[in-house]
């Protein structure tokens, strides 16, 4: 199953758009959805186009490419 992509894609898997923040650790702008399970997600937005068009721009998980992923991470 493909993860969903773009905001388009996320809002019709259940994803609710929830903000705008920049990451603490490594002071990179990102997004926060819910996810179907409630829980948040931080995604990062990749604008591969000069002209930003929110709905079309691919996103991934933030903690994929945050160079302080592991700063975040839940103790087990």
């Amino acid at each position: 199953m493909k993860f969903p992509a773009t905001s388009t894609e996320l809002k019709a898997s259940g994803y609710e758009f929830n903000g705008e923040a920049i990451c603490k650790g490594c002071k990179e702008s990102i997004e926060f959805w819910i996810t179907p399970q409630g829980r948040k997600m931080p995604m990062t937005v990749k604008n591969n186009s000069t002209v930003r068009v929110a709905a079309l721009d691919m996103r991934e998980p933030h903690f994929a490419t945050c160079s302080h992923a592991d700063e975040f991470r839940r103790k087990r």
